[in-house]
């Protein structure tokens, strides 16, 4: 089926990106509410002033220029600001980020990225300005300079934004739970062998210099003698598609003494990974093996060469009951035979398992382009030289095309998904910190607003902590309705990561309720400070305008 060359190269990480996006636009919106509300509230802070501005002859064109104005000029220093960071946080960022990420080179912060960033600082910081202008505005100047506190006009616009940061923050920090979550199960996938200590060795064996199969298994089974003499070597081998490399090639397979067999050949053949191996190539990855035995010498000869190795779920498909050691296996229509049975490894992602394996020996299907595999005592890449200068002794003009460690490879494997968790994680907290200081300034607001009336209250009588669950109720109100909110939003936001998901699911309840739990605390936090600055009001202070 012809694919798109575009699509092609940004299929993989189509889900990544639009979830990173999505995250994004999140973390615009909390922080449009957050900068709302605190222009709000300090609206409501300067509502006495700008009335007494007023009152001596500042007509309303000339205070609403100035709120204007000083909103704005936050808005491009905090753009300017914002800018100054990006360029940091953009290097780090790129530092971890996969080497097979499209245009990776092209991601930079060029002069269309600082006019959308300025242009969108000052667009929010005019909204914003404006909004808070004509609430402003509207204020009756003889209310205002009667009353002894803040105003509490705007309130109920206040606590919507509040609890639209709030729900929205659980939206992201949910999804930034189902990717950890997802990245700690992937990491505790078995990936079929035991990559520490290996070293790799990608070469191409000269088609000038060896032009026969024949010539060819022999050079790469002298370069492994060789590499297995370097001290500090415990085994080596060699194959042509190393686990999560993605180069093996794919083989019909059929099991003709298999018990399962019916008698239609679709159902009973099967598409699997096959990889041509060296002796001494099972040991060196670490892989293990259930049953038979792996490749000696014997299989440099052209007659032993005849055999495979099968993983363990070809042998259970085929032989549920045990016993697939010795037998037949048509592969491409050649019949060879089953020589030992592997752990099955993984050699796309960790993620997925991927086809059936079996492995031939590099006798039998010579190839060119190998990966020689060093399992080593110690540091794997202090032996890159040695394994070099090895390499040379037996073909001076050998070329290298690339030297690495399986560890290396591991960590490749989950860069992507490290990347999408980091930046997620960064807009998640960055979003809980704003949600936190807007339950903060609302909190804030509300006890300057009714000093005096804890003031009344504790002169009557009322102790400490009752004025303190007292005001801890407004946060915890909104904290468990934005909860609510979120965790509605959550399923859907599950949907859209859910193919980044592994072994969670987007509904996954032990998630949602440390997220849950998590949120709580940090309200109760955030409205502690003033809930205890509630109740060291002096009643005599509180009272003397009475």
């Amino acid at each position: 089926m012809p694919v798109l060359l575009k699509e092609r190269i940004v299929k993989e990480v189509r889900p990544a990106v639009i979830a990173l996006l999505g995250a994004m636009m999140v973390v615009i919106l909390i922080m449009s509410a957050n900068l709302a509300v605190l222009a709000l509230l300090r609206g409501a802070r300067r509502q006495r002033e700008l009335a007494v501005r007023r009152a001596i002859g500042a007509n309303a064109g000339r205070v609403a220029r100035q709120l204007l104005t000083e909103t704005i000029v936050l808005a491009a220093l905090g753009g300017v600001l914002g800018l100054a960071l990006g360029f940091w946080a953009l290097r780090a960022l790129l530092a971890l980020a996969p080497a097979g990420l499209p245009r990776l080179n092209d991601i930079t912060i060029d002069l269309t990225v600082v006019s959308v960033t300025l242009g969108a600082a000052l667009l929010v910081g005019a909204v914003i300005g404006l909004a808070t202008t004509v609430s402003t505005l509207k204020i009756d100047l003889a209310m205002v300079l009667r009353e002894r506190s803040p105003s509490r006009i705007g309130g109920r616009l206040r606590h919507g934004l509040v609890l639209a940061q709030l729900a929205l923050s659980v939206l992201l920090l949910s999804t930034a739970g189902l990717l950890l979550a997802s990245f700690v199960r992937v990491t505790e996938v078995d990936p079929g062998f035991d990559g520490r200590g290996v070293l790799t060795i990608d070469l191409v064996a000269s088609r000038a210099k060896y032009s026969a199969g024949h010539s060819v298994a022999n050079a790469i089974a002298e370069q492994v003698t060789a590499l297995r003499a370097i001290p500090g070597v415990a085994a080596a081998g060699a194959t042509g598609a190393a686990p999560l490399s993605a180069r093996s090639d794919q083989d019909a397979v059929f099991f003709p003494t298999s018990p399962t067999n019916t008698g239609v050949r679709e159902h009973d053949g099967v598409l699997a990974d096959a990889s041509p191996i060296t002796d001494g190539y099972v040991a060196a990855m670490g892989m293990r093996l259930f049953a038979g035995q792996d490749f000696g010498l014997a299989q440099r000869d052209s007659v032993g060469a005849r055999v495979a190795l099968v993983d363990d779920s070809l042998a259970r498909r085929y032989f549920p009951n045990g016993g697939a050691v010795g037998q037949p296996v048509v592969v491409n229509g050649d019949t060879l035979r089953v020589l030992g049975v592997v752990r099955h490894v993984r050699m796309y992602n960790l993620e997925d398992e991927g086809r059936p394996q079996l492995w031939l020996s590099h006798t039998y299907q010579p190839d060119r382009g190998m990966t020689l595999v060093l399992r080593t005592r110690g540091d794997a890449l202090g032996l890159a030289d040695a394994a070099r200068r090895a390499i040379h002794t037996v073909d001076p003009d050998q070329a290298i095309a690339n030297i690495g460690t399986m560890d290396q490879a591991l960590r490749t494997s989950l860069a992507e998904r490290r990347l999408v968790l980091t930046l997620v994680t960064s807009f998640a907290i960055a979003a809980l910190l704003l949600a936190a200081l807007g339950v903060y300034g609302i909190t804030a607001a509300s006890v300057a607003q009714r000093q005096r009336e804890f003031g009344i209250r504790m002169a009557l009588g009322a102790q400490s902590r009752q004025v303190m669950w007292n005001v801890l109720a407004e946060p915890l109100w909104l904290v468990s309705a934005g909860l609510v909110m979120g965790l509605a939003g959550s399923a859907a936001g599950g949907r859209v990561v859910q193919r980044l998901l592994f072994g969670v699911e987007p509904t996954d309840p032990s998630v949602l309720l440390g997220i849950s739990a998590f949120l709580l605390a940090i309200a109760v936090i955030a409205g502690w400070l003033p809930a205890r600055r509630a109740t060291s009001v002096d009643p005599l202070v509180a009272l003397r305008s009475d």
